[in-house]
């Protein structure tokens, strides 16, 4: 599976600026520079109009007190709680979930 699947996790700008909040940063440039990226690129992260790519979403997970777990489960719930358009797109967003929590589990494996 593609990292960029987790496009289809629409929530994903929404849960980054929460988490920015709640772990105490209090501007999108405090979070950039925790991350090593600028406030510009920050902003475009939380705006959704780019992912976080890999080499620097350990870095915020980490900056942020979270694991990829806790990302999936949050996103999993945020995007529970939005209407899917059709019965299909709810089984392909489970689907997804599934092989991403299966994923995430192999790399913290191998990471330990």
């Amino acid at each position: 599976m593609r990292y960029g699947s987790l496009q289809h996790f629409r929530s994903l700008p929404d849960v980054l600026r929460r988490w920015r909040n709640e772990a105490g940063y209090q501007s999108q440039q405090q979070m950039a520079e925790k991350v090593g990226v600028s406030h510009q690129t920050w902003g475009q992260y939380e705006s959704g109009n780019i992912l976080v790519p890999l080499d620097r979403l350990d870095a915020t997970m980490a900056a942020l007190g979270k694991s990829m777990t806790d990302l999936v489960e949050d996103l999993a719930e945020a995007d529970r709680r939005r209407k899917p358009s059709g019965d299909s797109e709810r089984r392909a967003l489970e689907a997804e979930l599934r092989d991403l929590k299966d994923r995430i589990r192999q790399i913290e494996a191998r990471l330990r």
